[in-house]
């Protein structure tokens, strides 16, 4: 892992040097951002603390009820378990209802772990090509295209989304817009943490 980090923080660097930060400077959005470094070595550097950063992010739940009792549901290791944990009743005697990590959430019925995810959600906001992503990553290139054309759509609908909110909305300027949906959503967070702000938006959907 400390060697893959190590790899891509030297591109991340680069990419990000590129970008528009400075002009993000005169702004008062000085939270410091996640940088790659972090997500590997604290964030992603086990299951359990991937997990704890997603509930308290919000992105998925802290608290589950039990649809038949309505007690709070108990978070405990399976080892069989998509994520090695799975939220459980111990109220309900007979066949208690069982959820798991992810559950209610956008993450949910998705295939890859949980640390495969954030890593290539860090990597996509931040312009790595699918090859660099493929290459840094657990993921087969049919995967990564997969996740990438999905990631698109994601920016496209929240972009949708957003204009819908507005007074005068217009189908056909949306349409005619000539930014790519990917680079739109780009531009509209250039001086946020894109990698925590695409994750939100996947969410709000």
């Amino acid at each position: 892992m400390d060697e893959r980090g190590d790899s891509i923080a030297s591109s991340s660097g680069r990419n990000e040097e590129t970008g528009n930060k400075w002009n993000c400077r005169s702004k008062k959005l000085v939270k410091k951002k996640i940088n790659l470094n972090h997500l590997l070595k604290v964030i992603c550097s086990s299951q359990e603390t991937c997990i704890d950063w997603l509930k308290n992010k919000g992105l998925i739940p802290k608290v589950v009820f039990c649809p038949n009792c309505s007690h709070k549901m108990k978070f405990e290791a399976q080892e069989s378990a998509v994520d090695g944990f799975i939220w459980t009743c111990k109220e309900c005697k007979i066949d208690p209802p069982q959820f798991s990590t992810r559950h209610g959430s956008w993450l949910e019925n998705k295939e890859l772990t949980l640390v495969d995810i954030l890593l290539f959600t860090y990597l996509w906001t931040h312009g790595f090509s699918e090859s660099q992503i493929s290459k840094e990553t657990n993921m087969e290139p049919d995967a990564v295209k997969e996740w990438s054309k999905m990631y698109i759509n994601i920016c496209e609908a929240v972009q949708r989304k957003n204009a819908m909110l507005e007074e005068n909305f217009d189908e056909s300027v949306l349409k005619s817009s000539n930014l790519s949906p990917t680079t739109a959503w780009k531009k509209k967070n250039k001086c946020k943490d894109v990698f925590l702000e695409f994750l939100k938006d996947a969410d709000s959907l």
